[in-house]
C-alpha cells in the first residue's frame, strides 16, 4: 500500500474530473478484457490472462486468429483515450465471425470428439490459469480500489497534486507490467521444472536399476565371502592337521634318518647290482640278436630245404582218392565194384599205397565158359581209399600249405565225374572230423602266422571266391552274382580277373560263412549221376602278403583251391538242353 502524502491546503477542481474520467476507463478496459477472455475460452483458443504471457494450443484445424484489443489513439491519461468504440466495434466483429464459425465448428465436432481428452485437458489448464488471472485481476481491482480511495482522500485532503498523481499513476502501470513478466517468468520456470522434474525421474529409476544391480552383486559377494569364510576355517583345520603331522614327523626324523642312511646303503648295493645286470642286459641283447640272425638263416635254410624236398616229390603231383559206396550200390559181392561196370582194387601189397587196379567184367569164351576179367593198373603219387578220413589227406598237402607263407603259389584241383566227391573234399561237412581242404588250409595258416609273429612277421590275408559258368566268370561273394568279370593278363605273364572282390580275414572262422554264401549263389543242377551235380568251375583263392618288421624281407605267397564241374560223358549223365550246352562247356 502507498503510504499517504501530506495534505495540500489548495484543492485543484480538475482533479476530480481526472479520476472520475480515468474510474469509466479502467472498468471499461477490465471489462472488454474479460469479455474477450470469456469467449475465447469458449471457442478453445488460446489466450493470456491480463498479467500473464499467452499459451498456444495447436488445433489440427484452422481458425481465425483472435482479435486483440488495443486502445487506438494516443494514451491520456486518466481514460481519455476511446476504449468504448473499439470494444463495440470488435463485439459486432466477433458475431459475424462467430457466426461463420458456426458451420465450421459442427464440421469440426466429429474431429474435435477424437481430442476431446487433449483439449479438456488443455481447458482445464485455461480455465486454471484464467482463474489465476481473475484473482490477479480481482487483486488489481482491490489495488485500484485502494488508489481511488486514496485520489479521493487526496482530493479531499488536497495534498496530492496533479503531478504526482500521474506518477503514480505511472507506477501502478509499470507495476502491472511487471507482474505480466514475473507471471511469465514463473511460467517459464514452470515448464523449465517441470522439464528437470522428468530427467531427475529419469535419472532416479537409473539409479533405482543401479541400486538394484549393486545389491544383487552385493549378494553374490556376501555368499563368496561366506564360502571364503569356510574355505578359511577348512584352512585352518588342516593347516592344525599339518602341524600336528609335522610334529609327528620331527618326532620320527631321528628313525628316518637312519632309514635314510641304510638306504643310502642299499641303493649303492642295488647301483652296483644294476651296474652289473645292465651287463647282462647288453651281453643277452647281443645273444638274441646273434640268436635272431641265425634263426633267420636257419629259417631260409628251412625255406629253401622244404621247397627243395616238396620240388623232388613233384611240382605237379596226382593223388587218387576213392569214396565209399552209396546204400544204393551195394548191390554186389564185392564193395567196389558195379554190375556192368569196372570194379576198383586197392592191391594188399602196395605199402606206399600208390596203385590202383581197375578190373572189367568178364567175357564168355567161344566154348561158353566166362574168361578171365580185363585189368588195368595205375599208379598215382597217392591212393586214399574210402577208409581214409580228411585229416589223412590234408596231412599229405600241409606242406604245400606251408610254402604258401614262404612266398609261393600253390593250387589244388578236385577233378572227377559228377558224385565222386570232389566238394566234398575240398569244402566238407559242418563237424570238425569232415571239414574239407579249404577250411583247413585256412586254420593252418592262421595258425603259422601267429607262430611267426614272435620273429617279427605281420601278414595280411584275404580271399576271392569265383566261378566259371559257361565259359563267363562270376564273382560268387558279390551282391550281384550274376555279372560277368573279365580276365585281364600282364605283360609280366600275371593275371588278374578285373573287379573281383577281396574280403580281407582276421580269423579262420570267417571262411566257413564266405563258403556257405558262395554255395547258395553256385550253379547247380540235377543229372542222372547226381541230384546237385555242380555245372560250373569253382576257384577259392586265398593271397597271403607278409613284411619282416624290419623291412628287409617281404612275402607274396597265393593259395588256389578249385572244385571242378563233374566230367562224366554225355551218354552216361544224360544231359539234354542247356544242360546239353553246360556240359559241352565244362
Amino acid at each position: 500500500p502507498l503510504e499517504p502524502t501530506p495534505k495540500p491546503q489548495k484543492v485543484n477542481e480538475n482533479i476530480n474530473l481526472n479520476v472520475e474520467q480515468n474510474k469509466e476507463s479502467m472498468k471499461q478496459r477490465f471489462t472488454t478484457k474479460n469479455s474477450a477472455h470469456e469467449r475465447a475460452a469458449k471457442r478453445h483458443v488460446s489466450s493470456t490472462a491480463i498479467n500473464g504471457p499467452r499459451k498456444k494450443i495447436n488445433l489440427p484445424l484452422t481458425r481465425p486468429k483472435p482479435i486483440v484489443l488495443k486502445p487506438s489513439g494516443e494514451r491520456k491519461p486518466f481514460g481519455t483515450h476511446a476504449a468504448n468504440n473499439n470494444a463495440s466495434q470488435s463485439s459486432k466483429k466477433l458475431q459475424s465471425i462467430e457466426s461463420k464459425e458456426v458451420m465450421l465448428l459442427k464440421e469440426e465436432r466429429d474431429a474435435i470428439k477424437s481430442q476431446n481428452y487433449d483439449l479438456s485437458k488443455a481447458l482445464k489448464d485455461e480455465t486454471s490459469e484464467l482463474r489465476k488471472a481473475r484473482i490477479e485481476q480481482s487483486l488489481n481491482v482491490e489495488l485500484l480500489k485502494k488508489t481511488q480511495m486514496e485520489l479521493f482522500e487526496a482530493k479531499n485532503s488536497s495534498n496530492v497534486s496533479f503531478q504526482e498523481l500521474q506518477k503514480r499513476n505511472a507506477e501502478l502501470e509499470m507495476l502491472q507490467c511487471s507482474l505480466e513478466n514475473n507471471l511469465a517468468s514463473v511460467v517459464e520456470e514452470k515448464s523449465f521444472l517441470t522439464n528437470e522434474n522428468s530427467k531427475l525421474e529419469k535419472k532416479l529409476s537409473l539409479q533405482v536399476e543401479h541400486y538394484n544391480q549393486m545389491k544383487g552383486r552385493n549378494d553374490s559377494n556376501e555368499q563368496k565371502l561366506k564360502e571364503t569364510k569356510n574355505e578359511l576355517d577348512n584352512l585352518r583345520l588342516s593347516f592344525e592337521n599339518v602341524s600336528n603331522e609335522l610334529e609327528k614327523v620331527r618326532k620320527n626324523e631321528s628313525v628316518t634318518s637312519k632309514m635314510l642312511r641304510e638306504t643310502k646303503e642299499l641303493l649303492k648295493t642295488s647301483k652296483n647290482e644294476t651296474e652289473a645286470e645292465k651287463n647282462l642286459l647288453f651281453e643277452a641283447k647281443q645273444t638274441i640278436s646273434q640268436l635272431e640272425e641265425e634263426a633267420r638263416i636257419h629259417e631260409k635254410e628251412r625255406r629253401y630245404l622244404h621247397n627243395t624236398i616238396l620240388e623232388l616229390k613233384g611240382n605237379i603231383r596226382v593223388f587218387a582218392r576213392v569214396r565209399p559206396l552209396l546204400k544204393n550200390e551195394v548191390e554186389v559181392e564185392s564193395d567196389f565194384s558195379s554190375p556192368n561196370g569196372l570194379t576198383i582194387l586197392l592191391p594188399p601189397n602196395d605199402p606206399e599205397r600208390r596203385k590202383l587196379k581197375l578190373l572189367g567184367p568178364c567175357r564168355d569164351t567161344l566154348m561158353g565158359d566166362k574168361g578171365e576179367p580185363s585189368t588195368w593198373e595205375f599208379q598215382f603219387d597217392g591212393v586214399f581209399g574210402p577208409d581214409r578220413k580228411q585229416s589223412d589227406l590234408f596231412e599229405e598237402i600241409s606242406q604245400l600249405v606251408q610254402s604258401v607263407l614262404d612266398g609261393y603259389k600253390v593250387c589244388l584241383f578236385a577233378y572227377g565225374q559228377t558224385g565222386s566227391g570232389k566238394t566234398y573234399t575240398m569244402e566238407g561237412g559242418n563237424d570238425d572230423e569232415s571239414r574239407g581242404m579249404i577250411p583247413r588250409a585256412v586254420h593252418q595258416i592262421f595258425a603259422t602266422i601267429e607262430a611267426m609273429k614272435r620273429t617279427g612277421w605281420a601278414f595280411d590275408v584275404h580271399a576271392t571266391h569265383l566261378e566259371v559258368y559257361n565259359e563267363s566268370v562270376r564273382d560268387l561273394l558279390a551282391h550281384n552274382s550274376s555279372k560277368s568279370l573279365n580276365i585281364k593278363h600282364l605283360k609280366d605273364g600275371s593275371s588278374y580277373v578285373n573287379g573281383l572282390s577281396k574280403h580281407p580275414l582276421k580269423s579262420p572262422n570267417q571262411v566257413d560263412v564266405l563258403l556257405q554264401k558262395a554255395a547258395k549263389v553256385r550253379a547247380t543242377s540235377a543229372t542222372q549221376c547226381n541230384d546237385t551235380s555242380s555245372r560250373s568251375h569253382s576257384v577259392f583263392q586265398l593271397h597271403v602278403n607278409g613284411v619282416l618288421s624290419n623291412g628287409s624281407e617281404e612275402r607274396r605267397g597265393c593259395l588256389t583251391m578249385v572244385d571242378l564241374a563233374g566230367s562224366e560223358r554225355v551218354v552216361k549223365s544224360g544231359a539234354k538242353g542247356s544242360l546239353l550246352k553246360e556240359t559241352q562247356a565244362i
